[in-house]
């Protein structure tokens, strides 16, 4: 996945917690009627924007290890396989 679609799923999933906080709140002023399906849809929407948006940040996050991970993985003699060597380093 990249940069870019994991931004995107951070600001689909700030809209949606945007749209269900502004809905919520229409609802407490009365400006629309508070229905069992509003309420549902509401919550339903503050919940799926924190999934996505959580969802897009380890994924962002992800990306950017994996390239810090690439350009260490230049240096073989400190990595194998992605990862760092676990031998102990010679001062000498």
């Amino acid at each position: 996945m990249s940069n870019a679609s994991s931004r995107n799923m951070i600001i689909i999933g700030g809209l949606m917690l945007i749209i269900s906080l502004v809905l919520a709140w229409l609802m407490v002023l009365e400006i629309t009627v508070s229905t069992l399906f509003l309420n549902f849809l509401s919550m339903t929407l503050l919940v799926g924007g924190m999934v996505v948006s959580t969802w897009g940040f380890f994924t962002l996050m992800a990306v950017a290890r994996t390239k810090r991970l690439k350009e260490r993985s230049e240096q073989p003699e400190d990595f194998e396989d992605g990862y760092p060597s676990r031998r102990p380093h010679n001062s000498e």
